[in-house]
């Protein structure tokens, strides 16, 4: 049984990307907000060459390759741990289940709490951008105006505001008022409007393996 073990970005490696079409050098705030910018635009490529460039030696996630290899939408089941800050892939048969992935994850900040209870998958996709938040950038010239920005709440003092809604990749939806699992940045706390947010090379393997229907467990 092989186990292999995700290494985290760094904070020097995210506050070093780039971002599109800006003058100036983004902030570490505006990068992780900013739809356009590096973190995003770098789509998972299939590989499973699980180390990012300019890793730390914390462990962001393990992987059993071979449950991982016999875990797929009829047998699969995630629970997430709130106190931990971690989700768990499951392939459960009869009454047995065995571990396929375990990952660090960033669920909702304070005044934005992720709800427990017991759910299912209601929705995959993608594709899909937040209605609800992302940045706001001047729609002449594309500036960015506000890197953690509201929909409901345009930022004053601007002609020509344009919402941007934040890329949610791989979005599986949880509950219907819009809580779901998704590629995000991942620090070491909740950091979330809500949501639950995966590392990049992870939430993709967990997306292929579950379908609408796939019990989801959120607990403290």
């Amino acid at each position: 049984m092989t186990l292999r073990v995700l290494a985290s970005f760094s904070l020097a490696a995210v506050m070093l990307a780039g971002l599109t079409g800006c003058s100036s050098n983004p902030s570490y705030h505006e990068q992780l907000h900013n739809p356009n910018s590096d973190y995003y635009r770098r789509s998972w490529d299939g590989s499973r060459d699980y180390e990012y460039p300019g890793s730390s030696a914390s462990r962001s996630a393990t992987v059993n390759e071979e449950v991982l290899a016999r875990t797929n939408s009829s047998n699969s089941r995630i629970e997430i741990d709130l106190g931990s800050q971690k989700a768990r892939l499951y392939r459960v048969s009869g009454g047995n289940r065995e571990l396929a992935i375990e990952t660090r994850i960033s669920t909702g900040r304070e005044g934005h709490h992720t709800p427990t209870g017991e759910y299912s998958v209601l929705e995959k996709l993608r594709e899909k951008n937040s209605t609800l938040y992302g940045s706001w950038v001047d729609g002449t010239s594309g500036a960015l105006l506000q890197g953690d920005g509201d929909s409901r709440r345009p930022p004053s003092g601007s002609g020509n505001p344009e919402f941007q809604g934040a890329p949610m990749p791989y979005w599986l939806r949880v509950t219907r008022d819009g809580v779901g699992m998704h590629v995000g940045y991942v620090p070491n706390y909740p950091a979330s409007h809500g949501c639950i947010r995966v590392p990049r090379r992870i939430q993709p393997l967990i997306y292929e393996r579950v379908k609408v229907g796939t019990p989801v467990t959120i607990r403290h």
